[in-house]
């Protein structure tokens, strides 16, 4: 079971991404956020330049999701930049591993706490992120530009078990 007691697809594999992962990372990436989705040069230079901050969830059939989570310099606080679960994977607990095994992975490098932008519309994924404890901080109207406000959301990395578990179990 997940976080919000869905069941958990028995194939669902949490793992950090490797460098064959990144065509299927940036398709997934295009068909969830569409005009929004990192251009390819930028995904491809945040993939490169911070391999340790990826994760992805895959399954027999290939990758079907990932996430971001970038610490700051200083590793007192980190942004989730990105998680995404292709259309047809969801509900199936993908978005709760992923969400999960990327604030374990913050944890071990010491970030504090955890800020992350969410579409205000996108209920799924709020209430996802409330499970893990999330709060709203602040509204940012036009924050990615006209039209595209977002819901800033943030939590403390405490009580996220520090040692990181291993992803690869379902």
């Amino acid at each position: 079971m997940s976080a919000d007691n869905k069941i958990v697809a028995p194939d669902v594999c949490v793992r950090t991404a490797g460098p064959a992962d990144f065509e299927s990372l940036h398709e997934v990436d295009g068909r969830v956020f569409g005009e929004l989705a990192y251009p390819y040069f930028t995904l491809r230079q945040l993939f490169d330049a911070f391999p340790a901050c990826w994760l992805v969830a895959a399954n027999p059939t290939g990758v079907v999701g990932y996430s971001f989570g970038l610490p700051s310099t200083d590793n007192t606080y980190a942004w989730l930049f990105g998680l995404a679960v292709d259309p047809n994977h969801r509900n199936l607990g993908y978005g709760t591993r992923l969400t999960r095994g990327t604030l374990n992975l913050l944890g071990t490098m010491g970030v504090e706490t955890v800020h992350l932008t969410v579409e205000p519309a996108n209920h799924a994924a709020t209430r996802l992120y409330r499970t893990f404890g999330f709060s709203d901080a602040e509204y940012r109207k036009n924050y990615f530009g006209a039209g595209e406000d977002r819901l800033v959301m943030t939590r403390r990395v405490h009580g996220i078990p520090t040692p990181r578990p291993d992803l690869g179990q379902g």
